[in-house]
């Protein structure tokens, strides 16, 4: 479980609560789904930046969607069908970087399928405040009485939450889903812990390649120097 900071609880607190719809989860008799929990970082160190550091916990919430095609259909991929992975990222970022030029970055890719999209893609400034949206919206077609009958699901999660002082984007590049966050210039995030938010979808047509692997990734740039740390974790079906 993630323990937010007295800081972080302030900055929340000064930014205004988050405003969310959660409906990603399709209703009690649908097939050929699930929903797993995925802890990535818990209070990991990005390594030695001088005498300074930065601290990540990051989780996911992975609902794993069968779209078009029964899993067990020959040619499944061939056929229209398509496995969604859906990710609903949470977490935090407690830094003691004092000011300089700062990125951090989370950066997701898989062994198999492909990224479709990350959000928010970008936030807007007012004052002290960012603001950042993730609005996302995709109608499925989804099995359920056990797999002979079908009805479209729409699949659905909107957010709209304020980081201080503090942009945040994201997008798909190189095959790689990315969030990257950069302080305002002449800012720091020292003793002003950031929260992690984001949503990110993932393609893939292949039942033979299930299980595989996600590689997760967290970044830090602070001046000249850049640290990396990396998780892979395998993710089944379970269904």
């Amino acid at each position: 479980m993630l323990v937010m900071s007295a800081s972080a609880q302030e900055e929340k607190k000064e930014a205004g609560e988050p405003r969310y719809l959660l409906q990603l989860e399709p209703p009690i008799g649908t097939s050929f789904w699930s929903v797993q929990d995925l802890p990535i970082f818990e209070y990991k160190t990005l390594g030695n930046l001088g005498a300074q550091y930065l601290l990540v916990s990051w989780s996911c919430q992975c609902y794993i969607f069968t779209t078009n095609q029964k899993p067990d259909t020959v040619n499944f991929g061939g056929s229209g069908g398509a496995f969604y992975i859906v990710m609903k990222h949470s977490g935090q970022v407690d830094s003691t970087l004092y000011h300089g030029k700062q990125t951090f970055k989370l950066q997701i890719s898989a062994s198999s399928g492909s990224p479709i999209t990350h959000l928010p893609d970008h936030s807007a400034k007012s004052g002290d405040h960012w603001t950042a949206t993730i609005d996302y919206e995709q109608a499925m077609q989804m099995f359920n009485n056990t797999g002979n009958g079908t009805f479209t699901h729409n699949a659905k999660y909107n957010e709209t939450y304020q980081l201080l002082k503090m942009d945040q984007s994201g997008g798909v590049m190189d095959n790689t889903a990315e969030a990257v966050f950069q302080p305002d210039p002449g800012s720091a995030w020292y003793n002003t812990p950031k929260e992690i938010h984001g949503l990110s979808v993932f393609r893939q047509t292949e039942p033979s390649q299930w299980p595989f692997k996600f590689t997760f990734k967290a970044i830090a740039e602070f001046d000249s120097t850049i640290r990396t740390i990396t998780e892979e974790k395998t993710i089944n079906l379970n269904f």
